[in-house]
């Protein structure tokens, strides 16, 4: 009976040691387990992955907005030296509007410029001149302007004297004060070989100071020339001889008068070439211009 309750007693003793010892390795399990769900909290340390949110710091990278010192680079706008300059701060539009201002400021240095057109005042104290649209200085002169003139205006047949027409002439740059023109046209081939009497082809005077053309194929004086006063009808050229086989040469000159009448005893070319000799000798001819020009035997 002893035995047998030992027995049971050292049953019983083991059971209980047993169980003791499987509680002790579950709580060890269960601790595993425990310290196992501990890295599963510090997989909260994913949510700090909130570090990434952290990341706001990328937005702190408004810092790069607070860039703004690249604004700042208005400053590089501040070198209004440079207009590029204006452009580096778009935003600094008011500014550059105002850089507009001064460049308008470069706009007086063309007003300046402006002053250069009084330059025109240079061309009217240019030398004075006598012109035409259709007969250039010291050219032939056109067959409608000698007595080849065809058909001859005059109804005689071509190559007769009293044929053809005057060329057109203008005058520019008149001498201040003057009062009247006067205009002459000789052979003056003929004239330097003592034949005056033939070199003296037509004159014209007491032409007004507003007047500055004396138009192709005038034959009778009227509107602004009604007051001037004429040799008679224009004697083209129409030499009938020539001297060394060479053209004749011929010259119409325009004479600038302080008077306004040109005291003329007669009405022909020579007594107008005596009055303006006279008007010279008196410091009446303020100056003087000449169209040459040149025609060979009957103007041809």
């Amino acid at each position: 009976m002893n035995s047998t309750k030992l027995i049971k007693i050292g049953i019983a003793g083991f059971a209980f040691a047993a169980l003791l010892g499987g509680c002790s390795s579950s709580d060890t399990t269960g601790t595993t387990g425990s310290s196992g769900g501990a890295p599963g909290s510090g997989g909260a340390s994913s949510s700090g992955g909130s570090t990434g949110s952290g990341g706001a710091s990328g937005s702190g990278g408004a810092t790069g907005s607070g860039g703004a010192p690249s604004s700042g680079g208005s400053t590089g706008s501040g070198g209004v030296n440079g207009s590029g300059g204006s452009s580096g701060a778009a935003g600094a539009a008011a500014g550059a509007s105002g850089h507009a201002g001064q460049g308008g400021q470069a706009g007086d240095t063309g007003a300046a410029g402006h002053a250069g057109s009084g330059g025109s005042s240079g061309s009217s104290g240019g030398a004075f001149a006598l012109t035409s649209m259709h007969q250039a200085e010291g050219a032939h002169f056109d067959s409608k302007y000698t007595c080849q003139e065809s058909p001859p205006l005059s109804g005689k047949s071509v190559g007769g004297l009293q044929n053809g027409i005057n060329p057109d002439l203008e005058w520019t740059n008149a001498p201040a004060g003057t009062k009247s023109f006067a205009i002459t046209f000789l052979d003056t081939t003929l004239i330097d070989a003592g034949m005056d009497q033939y070199g003296n082809h037509w004159a014209a005077w007491n032409i007004p100071a507003t007047v500055m053309t004396f138009p192709e194929g005038t034959a009778t004086l009227s509107g602004e020339l009604a007051t001037a006063k004429q040799s008679g009808t224009f004697l083209a050229p129409c030499a009938q001889s020539l001297m060394n086989n060479m053209d004749d040469q011929y010259a119409f000159t325009i004479y600038a008068l302080s008077t306004a009448t040109l005291n003329v005893s007669g009405t022909g070319v020579a007594q107008a070439r005596t009055a303006l000799t006279a008007a010279m000798t008196a410091g009446q001819v303020l100056g003087t211009a000449v169209l040459h020009g040149h025609a060979g035997l009957k103007g041809m």
